[in-house]
């Protein structure tokens, strides 16, 4: 965790995981080939988030994906944090494999709109 303050009215956290990379061949005629890209989610993050039954929602917004654990009015990804904390990089929204690391920035100063307007954005973005 980092934090970054760029002035004294904004104060972000800033996590930065590596992706995990994984190759799962099924057993089946055609011999599927699958690609798993995962991290692990901060179990702060988690608790700060209120995130109830592992739940997390990934939306975009003017070019930048967002976290929620409430689900958007608008068009939206579900996913689930694993019992280890794992959660998968969707490709929907990026190419996981062409990068080696996630970001998360918490804005603190930042209204989360699902959330009821509580503060707290968390963005998502891969490096």
């Amino acid at each position: 965790m980092k934090i970054i303050a760029n002035d004294k009215n904004t104060i972000k956290l800033e996590y930065n995981y590596k992706i995990n990379k994984r190759q799962v061949i099924r057993k089946n005629k055609g011999r599927t080939i699958n690609k798993l890209y995962v991290f692990n989610f901060p179990q702060e993050l988690q608790d700060f988030l209120n995130i109830q039954d592992r739940d997390i929602y990934l939306y975009e917004n003017e070019d930048k994906v967002y976290l929620t654990s409430m689900p958007p009015a608008c068009e939206y990804m579900h996913l689930k944090i694993s019992t280890s904390n794992k959660v998968s990089v969707t490709t929907q929204y990026f190419n996981p494999a062409e990068f080696d690391n996630v970001r998360l920035v918490v804005d603190l100063t930042s209204k989360d709109p699902w959330r009821s307007g509580a503060l707290g954005l968390v963005c998502m973005s891969l490096f």
